[in-house]
């Protein structure tokens, strides 16, 4: 029980800030947290599928899905989801996916974003410094195509329970 109350602040942080921006077409959103299990099939491959979190200890890893849905009748444009990395995870480096769409990050909340590997951030010694992937607040992630009507996407990352 302990380790679902850790978790339910992860999961409302993030459905209600996951953002997305349109161009006047309604995209909605919808966010999942699942776990990764590896069993192994008749024919001994091992088989990875995801299964819905109800509780996640420290040291934990939870894939976050963040699906969109053009509802419109009319393509959707410049469509760009912006996702927060909630606070009580730790983002892993290299996780975010979204296929046809670039992925930019930030590490001062939200403030400003570039590319994941040209993060910089005030070091000990007030220099700037490569940004760890855990020190990654946000991702956002730009269609490089339109969604249209009726089309459906996601996109996707991992994070560490601290």
């Amino acid at each position: 029980m302990n380790n679902l109350k850790r978790l339910m602040p992860v999961l409302l942080l993030l459905l209600a800030q996951s953002a997305v921006a349109a161009d006047a077409t309604p995209v909605t959103l919808g966010v999942v947290a699942e776990r990764e299990v590896v069993t192994v099939d008749a024919d001994g491959n091992q088989v990875t599928t995801l299964e819905r979190v109800t509780s996640a200890a420290p040291g934990e890893t939870i894939v976050y899905t963040i699906n969109y849905a053009n509802d419109g009748a009319e393509p959707a444009e410049n469509v760009t989801i912006t996702d927060p990395v909630p606070p009580e995870t730790a983002y892993i480096g290299g996780s975010a996916f979204g296929a046809g769409a670039d992925l930019v990050a930030s590490a001062d909340g939200g403030l400003t974003y570039a590319a994941p590997a040209a993060l910089r951030v005030p070091g000990a010694d007030g220099e700037l410094r490569p940004a760890r992937p855990d020190e990654i607040t946000h991702l956002r992630w730009t269609l490089r195509n339109p969604v249209a009507p009726g089309g459906r996407g996601f996109v996707r990352f991992k994070a560490t329970v601290r």
